[in-house]
């Protein structure tokens, strides 16, 4: 099976960095791009069509909620991680239009699993296999 396409979206260059080297360590996990912030988010889900995003709530210029609910209309394949240090915006997250929420002190583990069981990477999966 290819690769799932991972973009990270966060407004630390510490998380984007620390997520790029966790996550990359995985054989079936290819980070595709970086962005700092909602707008650059947003423009890369564009250029670049990843199978994920992880996704920070409080990113500067567009927030990830806003990021959600535009990629909910215009790219609703991507399945949207909302990876975030504020767990009270689950609900709000789920509405925007993300798979999952889930906040940064959760093991890396758990988000690789997580990302792994999406419904829609499993359906992308599913396809490869045939």
């Amino acid at each position: 099976m290819d690769s799932l396409r991972v973009l990270v979206a966060d407004d630390s260059a510490a998380v984007r960095e620390s997520l790029t080297e966790c996550l990359s360590a995985e054989r079936d996990l290819q980070i595709v791009g970086h962005a700092a912030d909602g707008h650059e988010a947003l423009r890369l889900a564009e250029r670049l069509r990843p199978d994920v995003l992880l996704l920070d709530n409080s990113m500067p210029g567009v927030s990830g909620l806003e990021v959600a609910r535009t990629l909910r209309r215009s790219q609703p394949q991507i399945a949207i991680i909302m990876y975030t240090a504020d767990a009270t915006c689950r609900l709000s997250a789920i509405a925007a239009g993300a798979s999952a929420v889930m906040t940064k002190d959760e093991p890396i583990a758990e988000l690789v699993q997580n990302i792994r069981s999406l419904p829609k990477v499993r359906a992308k999966r599913a396809l490869a296999d045939r």
